[in-house]
């Protein structure tokens, strides 16, 4: 458990920097402090949460069905930001 702790929290490490430079880099020159809050936002959020709920996934069925559920929501995220978010962004330009 301890071996698994230290891989996740290194993960998350290198992880942090790289997606806030591409946020960053993204966004109109105008909009980049927005897209630092919504991005630190979002993360400490899907960090915070993401365990919870898929903790809770586990408890009342299986691993599986927790590794399906992250699928499911990672899968509803790439349709939420390619359909409603990115056009808000290219609206903005």
């Amino acid at each position: 458990m301890f071996v698994g702790t230290v891989l996740l929290a290194t993960g998350q490490t290198f992880l942090f920097p790289a997606l806030f430079v591409l946020a960053v880099q993204s966004a109109p020159i105008n909009r980049r402090s927005q897209a630092i809050g919504t991005f630190s936002i979002a993360y400490d959020l899907a960090i915070g949460l993401g365990g919870l709920i898929l903790g809770g996934v586990v408890e009342v069925s299986s691993y599986s069905m927790a590794f399906f559920a992250g699928g499911c929501f990672s899968l509803i995220a790439l349709v939420v930001s390619r359909t409603v978010v990115r056009p808000q962004l290219q609206t903005a330009y």
